[in-house]
């Protein structure tokens, strides 16, 4: 498996809500939705998940609306959704 360390910077929910990005729930055990997602509110075609430190968990290519996310095989602990290469995140708490 390949580490890829990304630096990630805290926007706040602002730009998720400026562009109709709903992420939930933040506090989950197996699964995780994005919805909102649209040519229009994202440039780049992928969801990662990466960690306080910045390595990356898992990475997808977003192919809908409406994503839902297995998150089960995440250890607890604080992570980091990321869209459009890490310009809007979220953060969420794997239990």
């Amino acid at each position: 498996m390949n580490t890829q360390i990304v630096n990630v910077i805290i926007s706040g929910i602002d730009e998720l809500n400026a562009k109709g990005i709903k992420i939930y729930p933040t506090l989950t055990t197996h699964q995780l939705f994005v919805e909102g997602l649209t040519t229009s509110s994202i440039n780049n075609k992928e969801i990662r998940i990466v960690d306080v430190l910045g390595k990356q968990h898992y990475v997808s290519t977003i192919t809908s609306s409406k994503e839902m996310i297995d998150v089960s095989f995440l250890s607890s602990g604080v992570y980091f959704i990321l869209l459009d290469e890490g310009r809007i995140n979220q953060k969420i708490i794997k239990q």
